[in-house]
């Protein structure tokens, strides 16, 4: 059992998307977590290549499923609401 408190997300985060490099960044309260996603064929983001919290101090913390649901849910939400595109989720 882990001994890392959950992460508590708020309203305030931010998504940036490196086309070139097919990377999703979501940065949120001092921790970073970042994945592969692709757009040729559909926008696809791959639940499976988020990689663990990049905290403040360096360290890195795996995400929870509760916390990885929340993530990939505020992507696709983002994608459609400012993006204006239709993600799933692989």
């Amino acid at each position: 059992m882990s001994s890392t408190p959950p992460h508590l997300f708020t309203d305030v985060f931010q998504i940036e998307a490196d086309f070139r490099g097919e990377t999703l960044r979501y940065t949120e309260g001092g921790r970073r977590t970042q994945m592969i996603w692709t757009w040729t064929n559909g926008y696809t983001v791959y639940s499976d290549s988020v990689e663990p919290w990049l905290n403040a101090d360096g360290s890195r913390t795996p995400l929870s499923e509760e916390e990885l649901k929340t993530v990939l849910d505020r992507v696709v939400k983002y994608a459609q609401d400012v993006q204006h595109v239709k993600m799933k989720v692989e």
